[in-house]
């Protein structure tokens, strides 16, 4: 997950935001996997569907900016601890 957090991360400061050290990170968990990742830098968010391998960033009004596709590895080891 440290893979797509930076990837999170590098794509945040493209778009534009400041402070990328503070992310902000919340997991949405289902019998012990993760399902999705949430993560906030200010107005702009991203949620990364673990099962997808995909990556949705949006403003603080919730249009979509961008989407990124996370390699393959990150995806398999979605178990959590």
């Amino acid at each position: 997950m440290d893979e797509v957090k930076q990837l999170v991360a590098h794509i945040f400061v493209e778009l534009g935001a400041k402070d990328v050290f503070n992310l902000r990170e919340t997991l949405f968990l289902e019998y012990g996997r993760c399902l999705a990742v949430a993560y906030r830098a200010g107005a702009l968010s991203a949620v990364w569907c673990c099962t997808d391998g995909i990556i949705e960033f949006r403003n603080a009004e919730g249009k979509a900016l961008e989407t990124s596709s996370v390699p393959e590895e990150p995806r398999s080891s979605s178990a959590a601890a």
